[in-house]
């Protein structure tokens, strides 16, 4: 019988909301779950999905190491994986593999604060991901420079991207671009209209700065 295979990004890229599964049928289920760490969401509920997927690259930022792990409640599904990725990628970079398990290593060797239970390395990200959205939230509140809205959960969920909305009609990548030399994805990247943008919220805090100061002075 015919059955679909549904995968859900939990939390969502670039929206940063935790989605559910939509379809309805018994299908089955990957919970891609590369963004569920405390520095995107408010990672504190245990998942137990059938099917997990986690990578290394947005966890530790080694997005260039293509180094992922999957968990699963089926041990015979589970088993025949290594023919999959053998058959796809061949094998995993032996090096890839040592500079994953280092900086994991690294990371769950430390001890959980006190406080708030999480990991220091977490909650460091988790600082500095949620002020930037907050700072990016309040210099484009009430903006007169242009009709844009930031439509990230910045409280619960914001995830790793700001995800913006311009007035109908407008380009939004092409006009802030222009208006405020600000550079960002097409929303038709990610199947959205390009009234929608995508911004990185991954830059050093000089950079950040900069684009904070844009948008002030854009939304002034």
């Amino acid at each position: 019988s015919e059955f679909t295979i549904e995968i859900v990004t939990h939390p969502n890229n670039p929206t940063g909301e935790l989605r559910k599964p939509l379809v309805q049928d018994g299908s089955h289920v990957i919970y891609d779950m590369v963004y569920y760490w405390p520095m995107y969401t408010n990672a504190s509920v245990k998942m137990s999905e059938d099917i997990m997927i986690f990578s290394s690259s947005k966890e530790c930022g080694l997005g260039g190491t293509r180094f992922g792990w999957g968990l699963f409640k089926d041990a015979s599904l589970a088993s025949k994986t290594p023919a999959v990725v053998e058959s796809t990628i061949m094998s995993v970079p032996e090096d890839s593999i040592l500079r994953a398990y280092n900086s994991i290593s690294q990371i769950i060797n430390e001890t959980p604060s006190s406080v708030t239970g999480m990991l220091p390395y977490h909650q460091f990200g988790r600082e500095k991901i949620f002020s930037a959205f907050s700072r990016l939230s309040d210099a484009m509140k009430d903006c007169k420079g242009m009709d844009i809205q930031l439509m990230n959960d910045i409280t619960h969920s914001p995830g790793a991207y700001a995800w913006l909305k311009c007035a109908s009609g407008v380009h939004c990548a092409d006009e802030l671009k222009k208006l405020a030399s600000i550079e960002g994805s097409p929303g038709m990247t990610y199947g959205a209209i390009n009234e929608y943008m995508r911004l990185s919220m991954f830059m050093p805090s000089v950079e950040m700065d900069i684009m904070i100061k844009k948008f002030t002075s854009l939304c002034q």
